[in-house]
């Protein structure tokens, strides 16, 4: 289940999950995601985010650590 990772504590599971501490755990993960023709969903905090009770479909990938502290450039 995602809701012990997300903020609201609630929501379904995903198909797939990987927990990444570094960056070539990262691009390990998306790798093999994208050869496997599964998509993937980058998960930092969770702070703001709802999950469906259906869960999230194919890879999510949790940022540990120092990754965890990550933001996307706008």
């Amino acid at each position: 289940s995602l809701a012990e990772r997300v903020g609201y504590h609630v929501g379904g599971a995903a198909d797939l999950l990987a927990e990444c501490w570094s960056e070539y755990e990262l691009s390990q993960a998306l790798a093999a995601a994208r050869g496997a023709g599964v998509p993937a969903f980058v998960l930092g905090r969770g702070t703001n985010l709802l999950v469906r009770d259906g869960g999230i479909r194919g890879l999510v990938i949790v940022l540990e650590g120092a990754l965890a502290a990550l933001s996307r450039p706008h």
